[in-house]
C-alpha cells in the first residue's frame, strides 16, 4: 500500500461505520420526535377537553347570569310598583 492511497476495503469499512453512526443518530432523532409528537398530541387532547368543559361551564354561567338579571329587574319593577302604589294610597 502506498501512502496517500486508501484501500477500497478500508474505505468501505469507514463508510459503513459513518453510515451506521449516521443511521443511529437519525434513529435517535426520529425516536425523540415521535415521543415529542405523542406528548404534544396527548396535551392537545387534554386542552381540547378542557376547552369543551370550560365552554359548557361558560354557557351555564351566562344562563344563570341572565336569569339573575331578569330576577333583579322583576324585583326592581315590583319595588317601584309597591312604592308608587303606597304613595298613591297616602295622598
Amino acid at each position: 500500500m502506498v501512502w496517500g492511497t486508501v484501500s477500497p476495503v478500508i474505505t468501505t469499512w469507514v463508510e459503513s461505520r459513518v453510515e451506521s453512526k449516521t443511521i443511529q443518530t437519525l434513529e435517535t432523532r426520529v425516536d425523540s420526535l415521535i415521543r415529542a409528537h405523542d406528548a404534544l398530541r396527548k396535551e392537545n387532547q387534554t386542552l381540547r377537553e378542557q376547552k369543551n368543559s370550560l365552554t359548557a361551564e361558560r354557557a351555564t354561567l351566562i344562563e344563570k347570569l341572565e336569569l339573575a338579571g331578569a330576577r333583579v329587574e322583576a324585583m326592581v319593577a315590583q319595588l317601584k310598583f309597591m312604592e308608587t302604589g303606597s304613595l298613591d294610597g297616602e295622598s
